[in-house]
């Protein structure tokens, strides 16, 4: 029991969490640590982003069988406050605040051709993972708006969008929705989901193109549908 409770949160990286999780095939690096596994913290990588994670796991949480963590991460691109209770079939994550800045995420969509400026704020937002799909999900967000660069065929589009902001919501067990709207709007422009098959889908609506002045057909109405596209989620993710 001693030897557990000093682990050093450096041996338990190196001989716990890399030899039975996925972490490095995600990219995720550990550069420094300090603490042992139940309070500490490390110097993290994920491709060109850098932070520092700060855990305090309350060990009190064993006698109900869960495993209950505070978390905070400071990052090149942000912070978040956020706390988690890990058990054997179900995990929960709350996340109390988030503030990201999303120009920083742009070398994961270089490719792509797209970038995206602003500051996107959460708070209380809640997850529960059950078997390792997702139970249920709460919360909201906004993104202040700004410049945003996108491919139109050869070219590329620079727009100055305005403000958005985003709920999650549970319509029935294992099946979650996410929806997002300007200030203006009286329904989702933009709108995702994912069922209890684990199958994710995201619709696009024509008010996203009139905001960005593209032009679409003008017979139709600025709720229709124009985008869709619905792809398996969960396979992936646990491949």
């Amino acid at each position: 029991m001693f030897l557990v409770a000093t682990l050093p949160a450096s041996v338990a990286w190196q001989h716990l969490v890399v030899p039975y999780t996925k972490v490095l095939s995600f990219g995720v690096q550990a550069r420094a640590f300090e603490g042992s596994i139940w309070d500490g913290r490390a110097y993290i990588s994920f491709r060109h982003l850098e932070g520092v994670l700060e855990w305090n796991v309350l060990p009190k949480g064993l006698i109900s069988g869960t495993l209950p963590i505070e978390l905070e991460l400071q990052s090149s691109a942000g912070k978040l406050t956020s706390s988690a209770e890990l058990g054997l079939e179900v995990q929960k994550l709350n996340v109390r605040s988030i503030e990201l800045a999303l120009e920083p995420l742009n070398v994961f969509t270089k490719v792509q051709r797209v970038s995206v400026s602003g500051d996107v704020f959460g708070k209380n937002v809640e997850l529960v993972v059950r078997d390792n799909k997702v139970e249920s999900a709460s919360g909201s967000f906004t993104w202040s708006g700004g410049p945003v660069v996108y491919p139109a065929g050869r070219d590329l589009h620079e727009r100055i969008l305005p403000p958005f902001s985003g709920r999650i919501t549970t319509e029935s067990p294992y099946e979650v929705r996410l929806g997002i709207r300007d200030q203006d709007a009286s329904f989702d422009i933009m709108s995702g989901s994912i069922n209890a098959q684990g199958d994710g889908l995201w619709e696009v609506t024509r008010r996203l193109l009139d905001i960005a002045d593209e032009p679409w057909s003008p017979n139709s109405k600025e709720t229709d549908v124009v985008f869709k596209v619905k792809k398996p989620i969960y396979s992936r993710l646990l491949q």
